[in-house]
Formats: structure tokens, sequence, C-alpha cells
């Protein structure tokens, strides 16, 4: 029991930082100084180590087959089966008004405008009525007419909408 236990006390005094001093745990502490005790570290966490495996590694994935061409493109979609009521070749007369905002597209022998038309079936929401008079006075005051003509196709946009082609004989303005 002879024995004195010394240890390491850290002093925080303002002003100071850092400071240490050793001291005996049977002295005295001076006045104005702070004792603290702290306590012990925790233990170390015990590790193990696994025994070295002798097996090799699993091999690496084999990388993709490098490709030096791309997709191609989607094929266009087939235009819908027309009934025989209403396919090329068929007659058309009806009222049909232009589909404002698009407008009348002139060339040198023909104007050619996206319309909406009565008597055409409902799975067709356009037509695009085909005219030999560029001079044809359209407007959105005149963008109401009757359309006498034939059915000459169909065209596909890369949205999947389906429009007849109409090539008009005759247009009357009213």
């Amino acid at each position: 029991m002879g024995r004195r236990f010394i240890g390491i006390i850290g002093l925080a005094v303002v002003g100071l930082a850092g400071a240490l001093s050793a001291c005996s745990a049977t002295s005295t502490p001076a006045a104005n100084t702070v004792t603290t005790t702290q306590p012990a570290p925790p233990p170390a966490p015990e590790t193990t180590q696994a025994p070295p495996t002798t097996q090799a590694p699993p091999p690496a994935p084999a990388p993709a087959p490098a490709t030096t061409q791309a997709a191609p493109p989607p094929a266009p979609k087939p235009a819908p089966a027309t009934t025989a009521a209403f396919g090329v070749g068929t007659n058309y007369s009806g009222k049909c008004q232009v589909a404002w905002p698009t407008a009348p597209v002139t060339t040198s022998t023909t104007i050619q405008m996206t319309m909406s038309c009565t008597g055409i079936p409902s799975q067709y929401a356009l037509v695009v009525v085909v005219y030999g008079d560029p001079s044809l006075p359209v407007t959105p005051s005149t963008g109401q007419m009757t359309v006498t003509g034939v059915v000459q196709d169909f065209e596909q946009s890369q949205i999947g909408m389906t429009l007849p082609i109409i090539m008009a004989s005759k247009i009357t303005i009213p």
C-alpha cells in the first residue's frame, strides 16, 4: 500500500490551453486551479483475421462485345387498313375547314391545306387536301370551303398520325 498512483491531469485555465502537469494523487490542488480526472480509454476492440484462403478470386466478367453499328431506326408503322367505303380511289365531297394555325403551303402548281372535313371516318382527325390552283384565296376568314375530289393516298407522321390525302378537282369558297 505504500505505492502512490501518479497520473497525468489536464488543466484547463482561462487563457491557458494544452498545458499538462504530472501530479500525485495524494497532493492537494492549489487555489485557482481546476483538477479533472478522465476515465480510462475504452479497450481496443478485438479484431480477428480470417485465415488466408488459398482460393483464387473469381474471374472478372467478360466485357460486352463492341458494336460498330447503331441500332436501325424503327420501321414506320403501316397505314391502318381502310374500309372499302374509304380508301385510295374513293370519291369525296364535303365541307372542310383549314386547321389553323396550320397554314396552306403553295408550290408553283398546287396549294396544300391541312383540314378538318365532314364525312371522313373518325379515325382520321385531319385530312390533307391538294388542289391545282396555288392562287386559291385562302385566309382565316375564307378557310371554310366545299371540297370535291378523290382519295389519292394516306400519309403517316413520325408520331403515328395517319392523314388521307385528297386530290381536289373542285373547291368552292362561299
